[in-house]
């Protein structure tokens, strides 16, 4: 899994992705920042993967603001249940992105603030998964920035 940020120009609404194959079939989850650092948003990133599993999880290093947001996507290789880390920490930002042939779900979370360094997401069944958690810098004082970010 991969994750792109981007800033829009305050027109337009349009975003086109490029397969980088000819795949068989691709998942992608868009979400809006508000009060992101637009200069470098990610502060860190780090995909993991897995077979025959029920937890898809990544561990970040230490946060270095806690003012910066976590995010978890993962997806699964087959049309199972998925659920965001346990406690409420975590909020579900959307889950059931879900292809049928062939089959995978995807589901994204985020904590804000975000110093959890071992998001998770758990399937309804044993699965092959992939993740992505990211630390999403917060802007400078006195900076709204706002821009979009693309998982797949």
């Amino acid at each position: 899994m991969t994750a792109w940020w981007f800033i829009g120009d305050g027109v337009s609404r349009t975003l086109t992705a490029t397969q980088p194959d000819t795949g068989t079939g691709y998942i992608w989850y868009m979400m809006e920042i508000t009060d992101g650092d637009t200069s470098s948003p990610f502060a860190q990133t780090v995909a993991n993967a897995g077979n025959a599993g029920t937890t898809a999880s990544a561990t970040l290093s230490t946060f270095a603001s806690e003012s910066h947001i976590g995010v978890i996507a993962a997806a699964s290789s087959q049309n199972v249940a998925v659920s965001a880390e346990a406690g409420g920490a975590w909020t579900e930002l959307g889950s059931d992105a879900s292809i049928a042939t062939p089959a995978a779900r995807m589901s994204v979370a985020a904590r804000t603030p975000g110093t959890d360094t071992s998001p998770s997401m758990t399937f309804g069944s044993t699965v092959d998964w992939g993740c992505i958690a990211l630390e999403v810098k917060a802007a400078p004082a006195g900076v709204s920035g706002h821009f979009g970010v693309l998982i797949g």
